[in-house]
């Protein structure tokens, strides 16, 4: 109690949210921060329930101290005093709560991380932390205030992890972790020309090479060089996929290793350096990406055929089998082109599957799911039309290459079976002898083991992608799976045994032993992610902490 005024023979009582707590005072004293005074006459301020906070003066704890949040703002002082712990929350990795009285939507997001709106506490970390400013800088909010989730992105960035670009002009690069503008048109049907260009003088100049040549060209065969390329490429295939399929998080001191390995993979647009992005509409882009072995196969096609005519005028005899030389090498190129584009082609058109699920609201427990290629368009047929359209491109795309083309392969291979086991190659068999001739000829599963290698490949790199689209390339499922079949198709290399030179089968074993050991080190690579040196599932299992470089 007080008393201000002289003579008097009674004391106030102080109201609430004061207190006095001496005699022969003149006035009260203000409850400090974190303490309230429910009664008027109080002697002494009660400190605040764990874990809420008050402001000075106050009759009540009416929000969460510091490092809590409150995860809803339509709560009472009085349910709040009842169920702290339900409403007041840890403050969630990547956002700053030093301060108190912070709730859901006011959560101050630190740079490097992004949420998908202000309903939910989810944090999402950036590796681009260019792009994503967090709550410093409010740059996108005066521009994109229909699109919540771009407050936390950098100028000209939008969308989930701020990877989306505002001006149709520019494309995001993750290694200068921002978006940039993209070449002009001219520059990259040069860069696709070229590349074209050079493809068909090297396919030219080897076939003379090899007339010509004719010794080189039997130390060529002795070496069985074929194999050894088809073996390689596979496995480049198989490894460039680890980052996309599998979400293995790659160190920077291997990246350009992965990188060496993604040239080896036969991803057109990436060996000629060409930004997807800029290739128009996503739907273009998955086209293109679906179709551009067909272009090269006719393009080389034609230029065979413009050189052969040239070449069948500069001789001095003609021959009557133009015709049907024509038809085999064309054949064959089809074949190779088809065979080696098949992993990375079907790796693509995967891309149309391939999603990935943000919390959006915690009340609810509601998630968007964005598609990874092309992060503006939702996971959502009835939400987003052009996804639903490109959904229609994929099952035929799909149809046309994990399904028809090896199948395609299995027919030739039925076609011509018989002919290759009886030692009488028919000119049809001649021709397809890209896919049997390194294989044992007596043995008729060696005869199809480029059929069961190519499914392997496909598997490992686009069905896989099936499995939980959404968070797949999140979870060790994937992972687990790969190693198994990994495992099993290692088992039965070793008893079929298909190869006929015993270097390729030790080639292909080992690289196949190469895999087994990656996907197994992705399964310790995804337990480590996120854990601290000592503590975790990585400490727990494994015994040790470790990264990509020490694996």
């Amino acid at each position: 109690t007080y008393q201000d005024e002289a003579g008097k023979t009674s004391c106030t009582s102080c109201e609430q949210g004061q207190f006095q707590d001496e005699a022969g005072n003149a006035s009260c004293k203000n409850c400090t921060q974190g303490t309230y005074a429910v009664n008027a006459g109080s002697v002494e301020c009660i400190p605040c329930p764990y874990p809420l906070s008050s402001t000075n003066g106050s009759k009540e704890c009416s929000f969460c101290k510091a490092d809590f949040y409150m995860n809803s703002d339509h709560v009472t002082a009085k349910q709040l005093a009842q169920e702290s712990t339900a409403y007041c929350k840890e403050c969630p990795n990547g956002a700053d709560c030093k301060v108190s009285n912070t709730n859901l939507t006011t959560l101050p997001i630190q740079e490097g991380y992004w949420r998908d709106s202000p309903t939910t506490a989810k944090l999402y970390p950036c590796k681009n932390k260019k792009a994503c400013e967090g709550s410093k800088s409010p740059s996108n909010r005066r521009h994109l205030e229909d699109e919540v989730n771009a407050i936390y992105c950098a100028a000209n960035h939008k969308g989930p992890l701020c990877e989306v670009c505002i001006n149709n002009n520019d494309y995001f690069d993750p290694s200068e972790e921002m978006c940039i503008t993209c070449p002009s048109p001219s520059r990259l049907f040069l860069r696709a020309f070229i590349a074209l260009a050079i493809a068909l003088v090297a396919i030219v100049i080897s076939w003379l090479f090899m007339r010509r040549m004719s010794t080189f060209s039997v130390i060529l065969t002795s070496l069985s060089l074929q194999a050894k390329v088809k073996i390689l490429v596979g496995f480049c295939q198989v490894i460039s996929s680890f980052r996309a399929v599998y979400g293995v998080s790659i160190d920077d001191k291997l990246k350009a290793w992965f990188n060496f390995f993604t040239y080896f993979s036969l991803d057109f647009l990436q060996i000629i350096k060409v930004p997807r992005d800029c290739l128009g509409s996503k739907t273009a882009t998955f086209i293109l990406n679906a179709c551009w072995p067909y272009i090269l196969c006719a393009v080389l096609i034609f230029g065979l055929f413009f050189f052969m005519v040239i070449w069948e005028h500069l001789k001095e005899t003609r021959t009557t089998d133009m015709k049907t030389r024509f038809g085999m090498m064309s054949l064959s190129i089809a074949i190779v082109i088809f065979y080696f584009a098949l992993p990375t082609v079907s790796r693509s058109i995967f891309d149309a599957k391939k999603c990935r699920a943000f919390k959006t609201n915690d009340a609810d427990n509601t998630f968007s799911s964005y598609l990874l290629f092309a992060m503006e368009m939702e996971c959502d047929e009835t939400k987003d039309k052009n996804y639903s359209s490109l959904l229609n491109l994929f099952w035929a795309f799909f149809t046309l290459w994990p399904c028809l083309t090896p199948l395609l392969f299995l027919l030739l291979l039925k076609k011509i079976n018989h002919a290759v086991q009886q030692s009488r190659p028919t000119l049809l068999a001649i021709t397809c002898r890209f896919l049997w001739e390194d294989f044992d000829e007596t043995s008729p599963l060696a005869l199809h083991w480029d059929f069961i290698d190519t499914m392997r490949k496909i598997f490992l790199t686009g069905f896989i992608n099936l499995l939980d689209p959404e968070e797949g390339s999140n979870k060790i499922l994937r992972l687990s799976v790969a190693c198994v079949v990994s495992t099993l198709y290692l088992t039965a290399l070793l008893s079929v045994r298909p190869y006929k030179r015993i270097d390729d089968l030790y080639l292909s074993t080992i690289s196949s032993f190469l895999l087994v050991v990656c996907f197994g080190l992705g399964v310790i690579l995804h337990l480590c992610k996120g854990d601290d040196e000592n503590e975790g599932t990585c400490h727990t299992f494994i015994g040790l902490h470790l990264d990509s470089y020490k694996a």
